[in-house]
């Protein structure tokens, strides 16, 4: 990896080295301070300067890291005179240990990351390996920390600097890193880190698919992604990677061609048999698809059939959505309960396990059951409704309420069955009027704020008043939001080729305001918020200040022209479409994720960017940075 080194050469390390002969004062300590795989650790807490100071009882959490696998476990501490302490056994395979001390909700971490424990190989070597897992921790979402991307990227070249050949373990984490952080130069050093290792004799199946993936993610090269992807579904037709693609081609199946979806997971099980990730993800799919065609019969005997297979977290979900699409229908409204009702009765037995949650605390497993039981209890509301009437449904949404923070959906349904009651009308009031001060203003909010207004008040006379308050709040407060998030910085040229063929450039626009949208066929929330785009275009389409362009970018197919031609002339979207075919644009703006929206004043500088999509925002957003623009 000899191109690649001269950059880990040039780079200038951030600080970032822990001082291992701690002291008494601190919170964590261990022994012994250099510790090697296979030795006794005794970790040692004093929380005295800590929100566990008063507790009775302390767990230590124990993040065990090898390659790029990550093993949580959590065990109880011992109180003595000197402090709260534990002796955890390391296993020999491991690479670096992260700690963190918890009671209940409180958790106790180094300012957002894990607690470290480097190993070593002997007293005067760290362990091979050990740096760049702790920064492939420290990047870790399961790990629940806050990413120091600078602090990481360290970590990793300072392992990577004497032993290159560890990038393998780490390859996507540590790209991202150097996207984030290289810029202009990033792009060049990822393709000679994959040079590298295509050059390596027999690859397995885990780096050609890793190598594969890079190639997808980090630079956008299709052609890189189909190679890798078409060899190693040939030197591998049952691996990992073939079952993946299998399952995707069969996911993008419609729900409506059943006797095709039927055949297609029939084949999958033959090539792959049963025993494997996907195939509970397919089943759910063949479920809801018979729910949705109205297919009751075959439901209710696929869900007995494999209702084995469904009792576990994932099949919980996909039964509750196929107990969803009966709902929607309106019609065989027992089988929707007999659904809802397997939901509901497993995440009662379900026994949280760390098969299912890998990596993760028990805090952060019950964390995540609360969600499928809100879900479940919400589609339960729904049901028994309809089944049972307001009273019984109502019991289902309250109960949702104790598993965490509602959804809309929950609250709508919540406000719904209290005007039903005519109970606690006040509450429906204090619900509505919440959602409409966050710019959340749908017709079935606006329908149930509005008679429950009539029912406290007895009078419809002033509601416009009343309503158009929270309007106006909720723009002050968006403006306020949006001021404080403003930048000035220079906007980089480009000249891009637009769906007829002629080149823009940034400097055509000088003296406008120009908004750009960067976005991709693929991306879900690109495409979500287009209808809304579609508005604001037509809202300034007689104004010669402001200028929309959508720039298409980082899309995943071979002839990217002809793929955005067909997107943008079967939606009727009047959109000047630029093609970004090499992502230049998009690296150049800095933009990692889309959509991605852009403000550039008249003067040719960003002074805001939007990352993401909020229904409730997108317009009024838009409205506001152009009035500050303007000005």
């Amino acid at each position: 990896m000899k191109k690649y080194i001269s950059y880990l050469i040039t780079f200038i390390l951030i600080g970032a080295s822990f001082n291992l002969a701690q002291d008494s004062s601190t919170v964590f300590t261990f022994t012994p301070q250099k510790p090697k795989p296979g030795d006794q650790l005794t970790i040692s807490f004093n929380p005295p300067k800590t929100s566990l100071k008063k507790e009775k009882n302390v767990d230590v959490i124990i993040y065990s890291v090898k390659e790029s696998i990550i093993i949580c476990e959590e065990y109880p501490m011992f109180l003595s005179e000197t402090g709260w302490s534990y002796k955890y056994l390391i296993a020999d395979t491991v690479w670096c240990l992260g700690i963190k001390f918890s009671s209940e909700k409180t958790v106790v971490d180094d300012n957002g990351k894990n607690f470290a424990v480097l190993l070593y190989e002997n007293d005067d070597n760290f362990l091979l390996g050990t740096k760049a897992a702790y920064a492939f921790l420290c990047n870790a979402a399961a790990a629940n920390v806050k990413t120091d991307t600078k602090f990481v990227y360290s970590y990793f070249n300072e392992e990577f600097k004497n032993s290159p050949q560890l990038i393998r373990y780490y390859l996507q984490p540590y790209t991202r890193c150097i996207k984030a952080i290289e810029n202009v130069k990033a792009d060049e050093m990822i393709r000679n880190i994959l040079q590298d290792l295509e050059s390596e004799k027999e690859p397995d199946e885990k780096m050609l698919n890793t190598i594969a993936f890079t190639y997808l993610i980090a630079l956008r090269d299709q052609t890189k992604y189909d190679y890798y992807n078409n060899l190693v579904r040939k030197k591998y037709p049952l691996g990992y990677f073939s079952q993946s693609a299998a399952f995707i081609e069969i996911n993008k199946m419609s729900s409506t061609k059943i006797e095709e979806l039927e055949r297609a997971i029939s084949k999958f099980i033959a090539d792959f048999g049963e025993k494997n990730s996907w195939l509970i993800l397919l089943r759910g799919k063949l479920l809801k698809a018979y729910c949705e065609q109205k297919m009751y019969s075959k439901a209710e005997n696929f869900l007995t059939a494999y209702k084995n297979e469904f009792n576990n977290i994932t099949g919980i979900s996909l039964v509750n959505s196929a107990a969803k699409a009966v709902y929607d229908n309106q019609d065989q409204l027992s089988l929707a309960r007999k659904l809802i009702e397997f939901s509901l009765t497993s995440l009662k037995g379900y026994k949280s396990g760390r098969d299912d949650f890998r990596g993760l605390t028990k805090a952060q497993i019950e964390e995540q059951l609360n969600r499928y039981r809100l879900e479940t209890q919400y589609t339960a509301g729904l049901i028994y409704e309809k089944t049972d009437g307001a009273n019984k449904a109502l019991d289902f949404v309250q109960e949702a309420y104790s598993f965490g923070k509602p959804t809309d959906d929950l609250k709508i349904l919540h406000a719904k069955l209290l005007l039903e009651l005519k109970q606690n009308v006040d509450e429906v009031l204090k619900i509505t009027e919440e959602m409409l001060s966050t710019g959340k203003t749908s017709d079935a909010i606006i329908d149930l704020n509005r008679e429950a207004f009539k029912l406290v008040y007895g009078s419809e006379e002033v509601y416009e008043k009343y309503f158009s308050g929270f309007k106006g709040k909720f723009l002050e407060n968006l403006t306020h939001d949006i001021k404080k998030e403003m930048i000035d910085k220079s906007a980089p040229e480009f000249s891009l080729t637009d769906l007829d063929g002629k080149k823009i450039s940034l400097s055509d626009y000088k003296g406008k305001i120009v908004i750009l949208d960067f976005w991709a066929t693929w991306c879900g929330p690109c495409k979500a918020s287009f209808p809304l785009m579609k508005e604001a275009i037509q809202k300034y389409t007689d104004s010669e200040k402001v200028k929309f362009l959508f720039v298409d970018t980082f899309e995943r197919v071979n002839n990217k022209i002809e793929n955005a031609k067909k997107f943008i002339a079967e939606n009727n979207y009047p959109f000047q479409v630029l093609l970004d075919v090499d992502s230049k644009a998009a690296n150049d703006y800095g933009v990692v994720s889309i959509p991605t929206k852009i403000f550039i004043d008249k003067n040719g500088n960003q002074r805001f960017i939007s990352v993401g999509f909020e229904k409730e925002k997108i317009l009024d957003e838009i409205d506001i940075l152009i009035k500050l623009l303007e000005n």
